[in-house]
């Protein structure tokens, strides 16, 4: 980026580059500039008589209108292009260049590196600025998390979408072999229970209108917001990863979490983790069990994530349709459910699950459940789960391996009074218009 700031208008002759680039990965680049920048002008001044370039450094002090200029160039012509900002997880300390040996600094602060990235595009390295691109051996951490990013990206811009497939009910292609392609697509419809998107319209269908009075005040919760508050690289900062929302019948949990689910899906993908829930229902018996909840979550995590079915591949050749109908169902589908949370490449998922009280509790039922849900928030810090039930489910009592400390919201009385006073008076104007 220095290098182009020397030229001011390097980028704007570029359309071959445009077309061929695949991603762009920031190794600590500074694009707002850099705290050291000053000390490193000093010693390139001492250095001018070795040919020290200092005008090429000069665009990375912090505030330069060049490099702001040069930053906002490169979003205009590369703004659709797949972007990585990785950041430096270790200060250096300025003896380094010859000042002050006690103060250690980033040289590339958080703000600067990471400048205009969401959350699931920061990566956070385990090195100081000087270790970034500098790796001990194809085995360092380091350079596996740059390595499989960069293959990633290279494999999805040039392998070809056989025939132009989509998942079904999705505009997500699947990749691969045209054979592939085809066993992906018989496995997706087998998965399948019902599409939980139109579950939560029939739903509110049966329910009165969804106001935003009855729901918006959990966004202004300390819980919910912690709950919510994703660190770098999706990775949760905070060991709080399971939102409990309970209250008797009739206290608007469903509706709660029909509204937290279109807050989050209004949001653009690259401010929000990818969503999959399902409502269990305890009436129907095809939604009332630990299995249908399962499918139904595997199935829209793959439609959002279809490289993840790699996991079921193998086991649905094998197996057919009996994968997921046969009385071993919730187990096989679980191990793979695992496999795919521990894939590297996993994106950031919440996933929501209204009604545990509804579930059957034959085995496997509710208690395997909640299991899943244990195992899956020990194993990785890129899911998290929201649930909501009646008191008497002790969801808490139940995890094999508690986390909930800070996200715990309970919906009674008092929590609920602004809601039901505006449904109250949502009802006495739709009488008085009458």
């Amino acid at each position: 980026m220095a290098g182009w700031s020397s030229n001011k208008y390097a980028l704007v002759d570029l359309p071959e580059l445009q077309d061929r680039l695949k991603g762009v990965l920031f190794l600590g680049t500074p694009h707002h500039g850099s705290p050291f920048t000053r000390f490193g002008l000093l010693v390139a001044r001492l250095l001018t008589p070795l040919d020290a370039d200092v005008e090429i450094m000069r665009p990375l002090v912090a505030g330069n209108v060049d490099l702001k200029d040069l930053d906002d160039r490169f979003r205009e012509h590369f703004g659709n292009t797949t972007r990585l900002y990785y950041r430096e997880r270790r200060k250096m300390r300025r003896y380094l260049l010859g000042f002050i040996p006690w103060i250690r600094e980033f040289v590339v602060p958080e703000s600067s590196a990471t400048a205009g990235a969401s959350f699931l595009q920061i990566i956070a390295l385990d090195a100081d600025h000087r270790g970034l691109n500098r790796f001990r051996s194809r085995a360092d951490n380091n350079y596996q998390q740059v390595a499989s990013k960069l293959v990633k990206i290279l494999s999805e811009k040039s392998r070809p979408l056989p025939d132009g497939k989509l998942l079904p009910g999705s505009k997500i292609g699947i990749q691969g072999t045209s054979q592939n392609a085809e066993t992906d697509k018989a496995l997706l419809w087998d998965l399948r229970v019902v599409d939980p998107k139109d579950d939560m319209k029939k739903i509110e269908n049966k329910k009165d209108a969804l106001l935003e009075s009855t729901y918006e005040w959990i966004f202004d919760t300390e819980q919910y917001a912690g709950f919510t508050r994703w660190g770098d690289d999706g990775h949760d900062p905070d060991p709080s990863r399971l939102l409990w929302i309970k209250g008797h019948a009739g206290t608007g949990k469903t509706m709660l979490l029909i509204g937290i689910i279109r807050e989050l899906e209004s949001k653009p993908d690259s401010l929000a983790p990818r969503l999959s829930y399902f409502f269990c229902q305890g009436t129907d018996s095809t939604l009332n069990n630990a299995t249908a909840a399962l499918r139904s979550l595997i199935w829209m995590l793959l439609v959002q994530q279809p490289y993840l079915i790699k996991y079921l591949r193998k086991k649905y050749n094998d197996s057919g349709t009996a994968l997921f109908r046969d009385s071993n169902a919730f187990f096989a589908l679980r191990g793979a459910f695992w496999d795919m949370l521990k894939d590297p490449e996993l994106s950031p998922v919440l996933f929501v699950v209204d009604a545990l009280d509804e579930c059957d509790r034959t085995n496997p039922g509710l208690n395997e459940l909640i299991d899943l849900i244990s195992v899956s928030i020990s194993r990785t810090a890129k899911v998290k789960w929201i649930v909501s039930s009646r008191p008497e489910v002790a969801v808490q009592a139940k995890l094999r391996n508690p986390v909930i400390s800070k996200a715990l919201i309970e919906l009674d009385a008092q929590t609920l009074e602004a809601p039901v006073n505006a449904y109250i008076d949502h009802k006495l104007r739709a009488l008085e218009g009458r």
